[in-house]
């Protein structure tokens, strides 16, 4: 029973890995951030905890909608509106903790090269996984330094 399992999950992650086509990186935020000399406007400071240039499977990903669902949200008397999204990467790529900023670098849509979406949960969350699906949000309003790897 167990081998089967074992080869079920095997086989589905392998799938799943196939439609990882796109390319990432994951950020962290860190710290209170810095301060640009010459804007004086704050950055956050953000670590690198995926990247394509670490290891073969690393910087894999997919991104894609897991249902139609925008959210406003009121804030400073401004309406942002909120598209959420999911970000699926390999089993076992890294831990990722709510906050942290997905930057795509290649992707077969050449509109979502440069987008940058923040992770709401923390993954993995689950025993039986063929991916880590992570949900984010489109990073509206939230300025997000350009990867410059």
């Amino acid at each position: 029973m167990a081998s089967s399992v074992s080869a079920a999950l095997y086989s589905g992650r392998i799938a799943a890995e196939r439609l990882m086509t796109d390319q990432c990186v994951i950020r962290r935020p860190v710290g209170n951030g810095v301060t640009d000399p010459e804007t004086f406007e704050d950055e956050p400071g953000l670590i690198v905890i995926y990247d394509p240039r670490l290891a073969p499977h690393f910087g894999k990903c997919k991104v894609q909608t897991y249902e139609a669902f925008e959210q406003e949200r009121e804030s400073a008397g401004l309406t942002q509106i909120i598209n959420r999204l999911r970000v699926d990467i390999p089993v076992g790529a890294t831990r990722v903790m709510p906050e942290d900023v997905v930057t795509v670098l290649e992707s077969r849509d050449p509109l979502l090269v440069g987008q940058s979406y923040r992770l709401t949960v923390q993954a993995p969350y689950k025993s039986h996984a063929t991916a880590y699906r992570i949900h984010a949000e489109l990073n509206v309003g939230l300025e997000v330094p350009p990867w410059e790897g």
